[in-house]
């Protein structure tokens, strides 16, 4: 039997935005209770990076995350808003008590790299043992590897290999 979570390790090539959120979709599609928080990127009215939502995959709620402030479009400036961030601890508690059968989750960000944001959340749901995919950067793999234990399993951003995986748990 495959471990009940799995690290979606990206890449910049691979890029992961969007990912977990359309993989999420396709399992609702099938009847599967799927929960969680993915990212959308978001634009100003002129097409440029505005800054990050986070997305209920329940109810569509988007928290603003991070926001570019209008001086700096550098997008990869650090705008994380921690406060919002850890607001969103909501919707990953209610999905576990719930018991959802999936939970998707975007991302191990700098946050839960250092222990912080949504790292008791992550945790909680990997310990109820519930399906939980999570997307992490591979620059991060091994912190991520370090806080679980080396548990659980690494999948490239493949539809193939979360099928493959989700079979594995689902069935």
């Amino acid at each position: 039997m495959r471990p009940s979570f799995a690290a979606v390790v990206y890449t910049p090539r691979s890029n992961g935005v969007g990912f977990l959120a359309a993989f999420a979709e396709e399992r609702k599609k099938h009847g599967v209770r799927v929960a969680g928080l993915v990212q959308e990127k978001v634009l100003n009215d002129d097409g440029t990076y505005a800054g990050i939502d986070a997305v209920d995959v329940v109810t569509g709620a988007r928290s603003p995350i991070k926001r570019v402030p209008k001086h700096d479009y550098d997008k990869n400036a650090c705008a994380l808003d921690a406060s919002v961030l850890v607001g969103t601890s909501g919707v990953l508690r209610d999905a576990i008590k719930s018991k959802a059968e999936l939970i998707v989750f975007d991302k191990f960000g700098v946050e839960e790299q250092k222990g912080r944001g949504l790292s008791d959340e992550i945790m909680l749901a990997i310990s109820d043992g519930i399906p939980f995919l999570i997307s992490v950067p591979e620059t991060a793999l091994e912190i991520w590897k370090e806080r679980t234990g080396g548990m659980g399993g690494v999948l490239p951003v493949e539809v193939e290999a979360l099928e493959r995986w989700w079979g594995g748990v689902s069935g």
